[in-house]
């Protein structure tokens, strides 16, 4: 059992499910170890292997929840989500005050937009008494997702109050930014940086408001240099840097990291931004493209308007 686990924590697949098949000749109705195998043969990607595998072991106990549980996972990952519905709730109905298959449920829900479904077996499991940060985190981002702004801090503050953590102080922060309450935002994100202050969307956020807003220009550039170092290939961190220098009047460095974000992110927002430096520069027709290309993105009304502008100026 060792050894196989040992070959596992390699990711040496091969022997793992080969010492497995081992045991298993020995030790057939293990239901903990045939259970550990379908783990290995589903991170080998034999995924109906791994199905036939949990199947056995739910076989030889009907009550092992993490069975279901994984098999929903399994059948949730090929998109068949009858089945990954009808195991987590079968996992549920096994382990009643067991967070996690109503957060597995609930995020099935989600991945279906069907966001009242998603709050309603959240509920279920707090009229059950389970009381724990992920339920309460859950319900605010689909809250916020569906623009119930309000709703949405309640359960975050919730989430804060069972614990507190980087993470829910940058959903909070995201959520004032909606409700356009920016002081309650900047609190929100300093509090995320001082828990963690390696939290490079945080950072990135925080430092990127200070770009829009033109204030704080040097620490809006340290933060988002900093989040750019803990992502170096994060699109949206890289466009944040080139956009600061652009701000900054470093125009080299600035197309330098647009460019690479570009390459990275189909993002009109950088594209926009690509437009700017290069109007800036005088390079009317790669401003024009980059402008076209993110209004086939998004509309603007603004960036419209300044491609009218290049175009006058091009025929002069």
């Amino acid at each position: 059992m060792i050894l196989c686990d040992l070959y596992a924590f390699k990711k040496d697949y091969k022997n793992a499910i080969r010492h497995y098949e081992d045991l298993l000749s020995s030790y057939p109705e293990n239901y903990v170890f045939r259970y550990n195998y379908a783990i290995v043969l589903e991170k080998a990607k034999k995924y109906s292997d791994a199905e036939r595998e949990y199947k056995k072991v739910i076989d030889y106990n009907k009550n092992f929840w993490r069975a279901y549980l994984s098999l929903g996972s399994l059948y949730l990952r090929e998109k068949k989500i009858d089945k990954a519905e009808k195991f987590y709730k079968k996992t549920i109905e096994i382990t009643p005050l067991n967070h996690l298959p109503y957060l597995f449920l609930a995020n099935l829900y989600i991945e279906e937009r069907n966001y009242d479904k998603a709050l309603q077996i959240i509920e279920k499991g707090i009229k059950r008494g389970i009381r724990n940060k992920e339920f309460y985190q859950l319900m605010g981002m689909i809250y916020s997702e569906k623009k119930q702004y309000g709703k949405a801090v309640e359960y975050f503050q919730k989430a804060i109050q069972e614990e507190d953590t980087s993470q829910i102080h940058f959903y909070l922060g995201v959520v004032y930014d909606k409700m356009g309450k920016k002081e309650k935002m900047e609190e929100e994100m300093k509090k995320a940086i001082e828990l963690d202050s390696e939290n490079g969307l945080a950072l990135n956020y925080l430092g990127y408001t200070y770009l829009l807003e033109n204030r704080n220009l040097e620490e809006a550039y340290r933060m988002i240099k900093k989040a750019c170092t803990l992502e170096p290939d994060n699109g949206a961190f890289l466009d944040s840097l080139g956009w600061a220098y652009f701000k900054m009047g470093k125009y080299k460095l600035a197309k330098k990291y647009l460019e690479k974000a570009a390459k990275l992110e189909k993002d009109p927002e950088i594209y926009e931004h690509l437009g700017y430096l290069y109007y800036k520069l005088k390079d009317y027709m790669r401003a024009l493209i980059w402008w076209s290309k993110s209004i086939e993105l998004k509309k603007n009304k603004k960036i419209e308007k300044m491609i009218g502008k290049v175009k006058e100026l091009m025929r002069k």
